[in-house]
């Protein structure tokens, strides 16, 4: 239990996180139980078939690790490296974001996880159906949750070669939602909630650049989509001051906005 003779604020463990975090019951009760070990049994009809949330989270986290040590470590990783570099990221910025490189050669990636096909395919890293990774030739920034743990991926590619958008992330799986998803809010979420306000971005370098700038206070929605349930997210952490810092061409103004 904890008590504060300050204000008066007092409660257990899940409260705590509930106040302090602006967590949801269940999502402090996870956070707890999977922090210290403690075994949750859910009833059946809760239960959702497949592989449990804690696999899926084991396998994206091994995945991060691969696309980190790819992009740093191999001749095909340093041409992305360079084109971090030339947008002005450094070395320690790669590093204290984790942000990878998804390889052209889609043998590689699965070979390096070894993990059960079911798993792959429930945590969006594998084409359901297929053995072809679901990123490939793309910088990968790890989406993560409020506890830190990587539930999904946001890919850009680099080389209009590259089939597909210029961003994609992870599809929707039992850990990603991406509706509700805003980038960057593990990092932001104490100061927004403390102080109440936040900086809404497009990009998921411009939000972490912000907060490695010391604004620990931005957020990114998903490209320039940004929904009701996203802005709900943010006024369950009691935000009354919102900055729209969106890029300045049509699209950046339009949705600017729309979410305003």
């Amino acid at each position: 239990f904890y008590h504060c003779f300050g204000c008066g604020a007092h409660g257990d463990a899940i409260a705590f996180l509930m106040n302090h975090l602006k967590l949801t019951f269940e999502d402090s009760v996870e956070q707890l139980a999977e922090r210290f070990g403690v075994h949750l049994q859910k009833s059946e009809a809760e239960e959702p078939q497949g592989p449990s949330k804690k696999l899926l989270k084991e396998a994206n986290e091994e995945a991060c690790a691969f696309f980190h040590d790819y992009l740093l470590h191999t001749e095909e990783g340093h041409r992305a490296l360079d084109y971090l570099y030339r947008r002005g990221l450094d070395l320690d910025f790669i590093r204290s974001f984790r942000i990878g490189y998804a390889p052209s050669e889609s043998k590689l990636f699965t070979k390096a996880l070894q993990k059960q096909r079911a798993v792959l395919e429930e945590a969006g890293l594998v084409q359901r159906g297929e053995s072809r990774p679901f990123f490939q030739e793309r910088v990968m920034f790890p989406i993560l949750d409020a506890a830190g743990s990587v539930i999904g991926f946001s890919g850009r590619k680099i080389s209009e070669d590259t089939y597909g958008p210029k961003y994609k992330n992870t599809a929707e799986t039992l850990l990603f939602k991406k509706s509700k998803v805003l980038f960057g809010l593990h990092q932001s979420r104490k100061r927004i909630a403390k102080e109440k306000r936040v900086i809404i971005c497009e990009g998921q370098i411009d939000a972490l650049r912000l907060i490695q700038e010391g604004f620990n206070f931005a957020v990114a929605g998903q490209g320039t989509a940004f929904g009701q349930e996203q802005a709900q997210e943010l006024i369950k952490l009691g935000i009354n001051h919102a900055i729209l810092a969106l890029d300045g061409d049509d699209a950046g103004r339009d949705a600017a906005v729309k979410i305003g």
